[in-house]
């Protein structure tokens, strides 16, 4: 189910996809910039000064700064809790898709890996993808076809996304009001859904105030 929404010249285009319901919010820690949410793992604090990027994927509640080796540390936590394999691929994909500093797709992780692994093909990163996915540790933007790590890994929950076509930062929310006013107009209608993802693309905050 696709449909667009107008709002002056902007569009806000909504995707819908599966996921169960929300979780809690998160919040900061004090003025330490980390999250005090023991499932949150990625976020960004706005980006400072030129040539500064901001981490791919933000949570919607607040801004978090995370490095890369705490997020291959709360991944690799999450399978231990899982009970599933963290291979040294699967890591150095799940690596991957966190440095990026954007949405990323298949085909760019494929290039990544080869400059590593000269004999790296399309199964070998659609696999990983796959598992990654299912484990919840990252999720993929329909919409353009590129990977995000995810805040909230191990935790059920519905995903918003808003995608900047400027600068591609992306920004997670769990609006569970929002879910659910779409999974009640879904069943007025008889529909059972597979998942529920919706992504929004425009503009940022910093983009637009910069035009």
């Amino acid at each position: 189910v696709s449909q667009t929404l107008s709002h002056n010249s902007n569009s806000a285009t909504l995707i819908t996809s599966v996921m169960p319901r929300s979780i809690a919010g998160c919040s900061l820690a004090g003025e330490t910039g980390r999250c005090d949410s023991g499932s949150c793992i990625v976020g960004t604090v706005a980006a400072q000064g030129a040539g500064t990027l901001p981490i791919m994927s933000q949570c919607g509640h607040a801004d978090h700064s995370h490095s890369t080796e705490e997020l291959l540390a709360s991944a690799e936590a999450a399978c231990l809790r899982n009970g599933v394999r963290w291979t040294p691929l699967r890591r150095q994909v799940f690596a991957l898709v966190a440095e990026a500093g954007r949405p990323v797709k298949a085909y760019e992780l494929l290039d990544l890996l080869k400059a590593r692994h000269a004999g790296a093909a399309p199964p070998t990163v659609y696999r990983a993808l796959d598992f990654l996915m299912e484990q919840g540790l990252i999720h993929k933007l329909e919409s353009i076809a590129a990977y995000v790590c995810c805040p909230h890994p191990g935790a059920a929950h519905a995903t918003q996304f808003l995608i900047c076509d400027a600068c591609q930062r992306t920004t997670e929310l769990q609006d569970e009001l929002l879910t659910a006013r779409l999974e009640a107009a879904v069943a007025a209608q008889g529909f059972v859904p597979g998942s529920i993802v919706v992504e929004v693309h425009g503009r940022c905050s910093q983009c637009s105030s910069a035009t």
